[in-house]
């Protein structure tokens, strides 16, 4: 993937990154919480390339054992996002 002269960044980084953004999601659903923003720009590295998730403000609590609250149901973002 490229934009102008960056030329963007390999499989192998794009793997790690993606693996652990998927491990972050995991802990915040193992802990009854589910993230509803996900996008690229909530995916931060720091310089030790250690992933962070930012945006927490749409994340909305599991109840009973997994059952999902109503919150979880309603779609927001960018309306172009939306099917």
């Amino acid at each position: 993937m490229q934009y102008g002269d960056n030329p963007g960044f390999d499989e192998s980084t794009v793997a790690y990154v993606l693996g652990e953004v998927l491990r972050a999601l995991i802990y915040i659903h193992d802990n009854g919480y589910v993230y509803n923003n996900l996008k690229a720009s909530s995916i931060l590295l720091d310089t030790n390339a250690e992933v962070r998730l930012r945006d927490f403000r749409d994340c909305v609590s599991m109840v009973n054992g997994g059952i999902r609250a109503p919150a979880v149901h309603k779609y927001g973002g960018t309306a172009a996002t939306i099917p």
